[in-house]
């Protein structure tokens, strides 16, 4: 994590609407008080006296919450873009699959950051698809000793490539279990049953589960067109995702979603990335892309913990603003406003394994809030409507 200003003194903000994203309610006329950078209570405003020396903000139709999480991040050298994200209030991010220094440059610049959790280069297999963001590992002794090296440099989790064989995931996972680090997965030629099955804690992407669902002669046709050639995913995505029927394929799918309850895997979508319009001139691409829509409303019902992130820049968003399409497009699966909420707050500090620190406002939690001006409960884009960002105790201006 990076280094953030702590708050000096006491704060209180009164006359909030506190909004509980654990259960998916709000406090009306609440103070909540904050002394060096954390929440210390939580009470009906004018039931408790202010120590001495309180600087007392008037939150007077705003709603508090906690700040928002991206776990779905990507820097590629887009300068400025974690102020921009932190100004719309996500206050924390993961980078799955970055060096750790390429986050140097940010912290030099002299602007506000979101509060960071890198995992360091991902682990891929030869020939990389991204060259400058990977680990090459060759057998299973270097890919223990990278998960090693990794955390031992700062990584709070690690994240394998879609490169990666089977049994070089399984050893991956295994060895950041014995850490206490989390694993995370975007996946291509390999199964997700059999992924999941290796202890991984999290998927990235919906296209990672596509392998798994369709025919083996299938599945194998579309393995060897990306081992021969790392582009061919690209368009081969959407010409698997669009043939899918999940009635005919109900064994497989029903197959995943219970590993994941099984295993309390986080499921990120990242459905923003791969979204097609309605007015798009290639219906395959539009019908694969709706394929995905209906997988992730499907991950929904059935239970499967869904975390939200963002990819930082997608198609049909304005620059900033891939987040808050994200959450639009989690709503429209039928994602009910405070299950999203949750997702965004509660669920991804989980899958950081910061919920101790992060991810809802309790007493004893880092003072990491936004003010919004209307209620999230109410419409999606009322996450948009950011009036003031909190980070560590500290206003961001």
């Amino acid at each position: 994590m990076n280094e953030l200003p702590v708050q000096e003194g006491t704060i209180a903000l009164t006359q909030g609407q506190i909004v509980d994203v654990k259960n998916g309610t709000i406090l009306s006329n609440h103070t909540l008080l904050i002394q060096e950078g954390r929440i210390q209570s939580i009470f009906p405003d004018g039931t408790k006296g202010l120590p001495a020396g309180t600087n007392v903000f008037d939150c007077e139709g705003s709603y508090v919450m906690p700040g928002l999480i991206d776990v779905h991040f990507h820097l590629d050298q887009l300068r400025g873009l974690p102020n921009l994200f932190l100004k719309k209030g996500i206050t924390a991010l993961r980078d799955p699959g970055a060096w750790i220094e390429a986050y140097g440059n940010e912290r030099r610049r002299g602007l506000p950051i979101p509060r960071l959790y890198l995992t360091g280069p991902h682990l891929d297999m030869f020939p990389p698809a991204h060259p400058k963001d990977a680990l090459i590992v060759r057998d299973e002794a270097e890919a223990r000793q990278q998960v090693r090296n990794l955390v031992a440099r700062g990584a709070s989790a690690i994240k394998i490539y879609y490169r990666l064989s089977l049994g070089l995931i399984e050893a991956v996972a295994d060895e950041s279990q014995k850490l206490g680090v989390p694993t995370t997965a975007h996946l291509e030629i390999s199964d997700a049953a059999d992924v999941l099955r290796a202890g991984v804690n999290g998927i990235e992407h919906v296209t990672s589960v596509g392998l798994a669902l369709v025919p083996t002669f299938e599945a194998e046709a579309y393995r060897q067109k990306v081992l021969a050639d790392n582009n061919a995913r690209r368009e081969g995505r959407y010409e698997m995702w669009s043939g899918l029927d999940f009635t005919v394929n109900q064994e497989r799918v029903d197959t995943i979603f219970q590993l994941m309850n099984q295993g309390g895997v986080f499921f990120c979508p990242t459905l923003a990335v791969f979204e097609v319009g309605e007015d798009a001139e290639d219906p395959v691409r539009r019908q694969g892309f709706e394929k995905m829509m209906e997988f992730t409303r499907l991950a929904y019902s059935e239970g499967v913990t869904l975390a939200v992130g963002s990819h930082s820049y997608v198609p049909y968003s304005s620059y900033g603003s891939a987040y808050q399409r994200e959450l639009e497009l989690m709503n429209a699966c039928g994602m009910s406003l405070p299950d999203l909420i949750r997702a965004a707050t509660w669920e991804n500090a989980r899958f950081l394994g910061a919920e101790v620190d992060i991810g809802s406002l309790e007493a004893g939690k880092r003072a990491d809030l936004i003010l919004l001006r209307s209620n999230p409960f109410e419409n999606v884009k009322n996450m948009e409507g950011v009036r003031r960002v909190m980070l560590n105790g500290v206003w961001v201006d």
